[in-house]
């Protein structure tokens, strides 16, 4: 389970691919509508999080439990 905390420790969106992560829900049959859905937020929100704007706990948290690599959701800890 990924708690605020655990967010903030893993960095920020800085570096994160919005087209990657879209094709990645795509491939599910999933869009950023139905994340904010999911996720009880708004499609803005899913948007800002998605292109590294924001870093919304329950966005992420949602992403994550759809099971998005984290490459894509954290790159910034990416081993160099």
């Amino acid at each position: 389970m990924i708690t605020p905390a655990t967010i903030v420790q893993r960095g920020s969106g800085k570096g994160r691919d919005p087209w990657l992560i879209r094709r990645w829900l795509a491939a599910r049959g999933l869009n950023m509508a139905n994340i904010a859905v999911m996720a009880r937020t708004r499609k803005c929100v899913v948007s800002d999080t998605i292109r590294g704007v924001r870093n919304h706990h329950r966005v992420l948290k949602q992403l994550d439990d759809l099971g998005c690599p984290t490459a894509l959701l954290y790159p910034q800890n990416r081993a160099a």
